[in-house]
Parts: C-alpha cells; sequence; structure tokens
C-alpha cells in the first residue's frame, strides 16, 4: 500500500488527498480475474448476441450473460473443447477426439453432428456463411452446408489445421505440422499456398486488408491475401503466438509457452506489428500462457492455460489504449 500524499494546489479551492501512484496502478488498469470457469486451461472464445461461450481443456462449455462477471457450464462436461463458431442462432464445439457438437439453444442442448467426420480431433472451427468449416489434427479440412448434419472432405488432407481466418470469399487455414498458410476462394475445392512453408502456425487474424499469422515467436503480415509476407519478431522463438484479435488500429497477441502454466502473457501493436508491448499488468507474476483472446466491446479477455480457477482475466480496452483527462483545470502553483 503506497502513502498519502496532501498536496494544496494555490489558485483552487479544494485540497485534494491523492493516493500514491503504486496503489493507483494497482488498482486501475490491470487485468483481473473473472469468476472463471472452472475447466481450467480456455482454449477458445466466442461472442453471441450479449451471450459469451468458453471451450475448456477439462470441462466442456461454459456462458456468460453478464460480460464474464459470472460463468456457468452449459455441457459438454469432461470433453477438451478446442474451437468455438456461431452460425446465426447455432453454437458449434470443436472436441478433441469426439468431432463437432452443435446447440440451438445456447448451449442448453448439445448434439453430436459428426456423419463424415467421425472419430476426427476437431482443432479449429470457422463459419462463412451458411458454410462451416473443422480443421483437423491430421485429416485436413471438412465442410458441412447443413449445420454439421453431413460433412465432406475438402482438401489438405495430409496437413494439421490449427487455425482458419474469415475474409468475405477468403478462407485461409494455418498448418502446425507441415508449416504455411493455405487459401482456398471457393470453399475448399481448391487449395493454395500463401506462404510460411515449414513454419507451423498457431493463430491468424483478418482486419481489412491485413491477414496477420502468429508463429513460434514471430508476426507475419501480409497485405495483399498472402502473396507476400513481412516478418517482425515478437518474443523468444520458444513461445507461441496462441491467439490474435484486432481492435482498430490495435493487435493484440496471447502468448503461450509450449504448454507450461507461466507464458508471456499478451504483447500489444499499433503499427502493425513492427513493435510490441507487453500489456501483462495484474497478471500474477510470472504472467501465464495465454490460449485464447476476446475483444466484446471496451472489454478484452484472456483465456489462460490453468488447472485451477482463475482461466478467463478480463481488461477494459479504454484502460490500455487511451490516456484519460479528468481535468482541465490548471493550478497556478502547489505546495
Amino acid at each position: 500500500m503506497g502513502d498519502f500524499i496532501n498536496i494544496k494546489f494555490k489558485g483552487m479551492k479544494k485540497l485534494i488527498v491523492v493516493l500514491f501512484l503504486f496503489t493507483a496502478i494497482n488498482v486501475f488498469g490491470q487485468w483481473v480475474p473473472t469468476s472463471a470457469p472452472l475447466g481450467g486451461t480456455v482454449n477458445a472464445f466466442v461472442i453471441s448476441g450479449s451471450n459469451i461461450f468458453a471451450g475448456t481443456q477439462l470441462n466442456g462449455v461454459f456462458l456468460s450473460t453478464n460480460n464474464g462477471t459470472n460463468w456457468n457450464v452449459k455441457g459438454l462436461t469432461g470433453m477438451e473443447i478446442t474451437s468455438l463458431a456461431v452460425s446465426g442462432s447455432n453454437i458449434f464445439a470443436g472436441a478433441n477426439s469426439n468431432g463437432v457438437y452443435l446447440s440451438t439453444n445456447n448451449g442448453s442442448n448439445w448434439t453430436a453432428v459428426n456423419n463424415g467426420l467421425s472419430g476426427q480431433y476437431v482443432r479449429a472451427i470457422a463459419a462463412s456463411g451458411t458454410n462451416i468449416f473443422a480443421g483437423t489434427f491430421n485429416g485436413g479440412v471438412f465442410l458441412s452446408t447443413n449445420n454439421g448434419a453431413n460433412w465432406t472432405s475438402v482438401g489438405l488432407t495430409d496437413r494439421g489445421i490449427w487455425t482458419f481466418a474469415v475474409s468475405g470469399t477468403n478462407i485461409y487455414a494455418g498448418c502446425y505440422n507441415v508449416g504455411g498458410v493455405y487459401k482456398t476462394t471457393n470453399n475448399g475445392t481448391n487449395w493454395t499456398l500463401t506462404g510460411l512453408s515449414d513454419i507451423p502456425v498457431w493463430s491468424l487474424a483478418v482486419s481489412g486488408s491485413n491477414l496477420f499469422a502468429g508463429t513460434d515467436g514471430r508476426m507475419f503480415l501480409s497485405t495483399n491475401n498472402g502473396t507476400n509476407w513481412t516478418e517482425n519478431l515478437l518474443t523468444s522463438s520458444t513461445l507461441q503466438i496462441k491467439s490474435i484479435v484486432i481492435s482498430g488500429a490495435s493487435i493484440f497477441a496471447g502468448i503461450s509457452d509450449h504448454g507450461a502454466f507461466h507464458g508471456d502473457g499478451v504483447y500489444l501493436s499499433t503499427n502493425n506489428g513492427a513493435n510490441w508491448t507487453n500489456k501483462n499488468q495484474g497478471f500474477i507474476y510470472p504472467p501465464p500462457s495465454i490460449h485464447s483472446l476476446l475483444i466484446v466491446n471496451n472489454s478484452i479477455f484472456a483465456g489462460a492455460f490453468s488447472n485451477t480457477a482463475g482461466s478467463v482475466w478480463h481488461r477494459f480496452l479504454s484502460d490500455i489504449l487511451q490516456v484519460q483527462t479528468i481535468s482541465t483545470e490548471i493550478p497556478s502553483a502547489f505546495s
């Protein structure tokens, strides 16, 4: 706890008592734990209306209806949920060794939808209109055009798909086993390697004409749909960039230490990845491994690798991105 300082401003009618800066830093502008899902590591987030869903490593899917203040288990308990996606009122969950599950009532009930996908480890799910793509651990990409009732293999069958990004008619798939970012413009009929061959790709994100790819310690940027890439070192090559989210000109990266509980937290770039600053204020030191990120209005959520409660952390974007003016009054002197 910091000391109290009395500051007298001459030319002003107020005596302001200010709590020392160290205490203010500890209270404002930092990450705080929510009443997190008790399922350990949070692998995925998705937003549906005002509902936030979290997919966990050990205990299925959780739902918050009040911006992360409270979480309730919503089924698939005992499963490892690797990915989540929303298409209209449908929530899709990818599960380790259990395929894909569908809920049409905000997680109250779930149905396995695995015809053509049975037995697959589904690592990534993406929705593009009414088309649902499932990326598997070692069997490539599958497509459903009827909400998961049927699935068809659409290529990259010898690739392990870890992540997707969707931008209009462009679907991007990031591979972890042989590396690379692949693109299709015709719903998987054809795939083209855009680059980053032999580099494992753990995360993808699109903002306008910019495509970001997170790898082992490096962030890559393409401004022309993957035709060319520029590279920026973010952190150590032993750390994986597991998640990327974007708000305007601000790019956030979640860093993971290859499955360790302690990684390197969250980093921010405001110049398309040329420079990065860690934004780990409030995390218990050392910062946790971050597996997932979500931005909702003025909030950012971070899903951590954990075997206890405290898996979801919250912070206000305005605390990170801007300095707020608290007064325009200027004292003539102070003592």
